[in-house]
């Protein structure tokens, strides 16, 4: 069997079992889905931003279309609930062949492969998100694929622009993709014109996810990351303060880069 045959069959293996596992686990228990996930796939489809104020708080302003796609299969699957959730266990199973494939890259020995994978599938930020609308395994799949390119030290260009693309689907992921790209200039500190390359393509991947959503916040709003980053962008609509979620989720908690946000 070449090695295409044996990716295809691990890769459909994979996302059989994702499919299966999140089935059996149903794990969509998360008040974010009934707080906002559904709410703006529902206000992107149908223009309610023009017209409910902030219903979700903050995260009414959120890139909806992770949220568009979630609306979608709760509004077709609702009384199937077995396929909604065999359908959202897929990215899962794709993720594992992502780390499986990393796993090749560092382990020939198929007992310590065993041992990584198991890892990876338990760790408690993926095992209770498996077929949920947090949508962090969705997006840590172009993360990880990232990896895999720059680990194997090609395909930067669309390693770079995978990165981007996930930050703009979720900004949480904007961690890695400025991460990749700290990392990429301390290995190629004299090549400049590879470096500009390399978050040129983070750039574009960024805005092909997320650029749509810029526009229309900046054109609501006077701010194209509404409500963040308003200390700098000024929208009328917000108080004149660098907004982060900490502020109202955890105000007791120390904010390590508040000097940053504040600024």
């Amino acid at each position: 069997m070449n090695n295409i045959k044996k990716d295809a069959l691990i890769f459909l293996s994979f996302l059989c079992f994702g499919s299966v596992l999140s089935s059996l686990l149903r794990f969509e228990i998360f008040a974010d889905l009934i707080n906002y996930h559904y709410y703006n796939g529902f206000s992107f489809l149908n223009n309610r931003l023009t017209y409910d104020v902030a219903p979700a708080g903050f995260h009414s302003f959120f890139n909806p279309l992770a949220d568009t796609v979630t609306y979608l299969l709760v509004r077709t699957l609702n009384d199937r609930p077995a396929v909604y959730f065999a359908l959202t266990g897929l990215p899962f199973g794709i993720l594992l062949f992502v780390c499986f494939k990393i796993n090749l890259l560092f382990f020939s020995d198929k007992r310590m492969q065993i041992v990584s994978m198991i890892l990876a599938i338990t760790g408690f930020s993926v095992w209770s998100q498996i077929g949920t609308s947090s949508h962090e395994i969705a997006v840590s799949i172009p993360v990880l694929t990232a990896l895999y390119f720059l680990l194997k030290e090609e395909k930067e260009s669309w390693a770079a622009f995978l990165s981007g693309a996930a930050a703009g689907l979720k900004l949480t992921a904007m961690i890695y993709s400025m991460s990749f790209c700290i990392l990429f200039f301390l290995f190629h500190p004299k090549d400049l014109k590879k470096i500009f390359l390399f978050i040129s393509c983070c750039i574009a991947g960024f805005l092909v996810t997320n650029g749509f959503w810029m526009y229309r916040l900046n054109d609501l709003y006077g701010n194209p990351f509404f409500p963040f980053l308003n200390a700098w962008f000024q929208s009328p609509y917000f108080e004149a303060v660098n907004f982060f979620p900490r502020m109202i989720e955890a105000p007791h908690l120390p904010y390590l880069f508040s000097f940053c946000l504040y600024c």
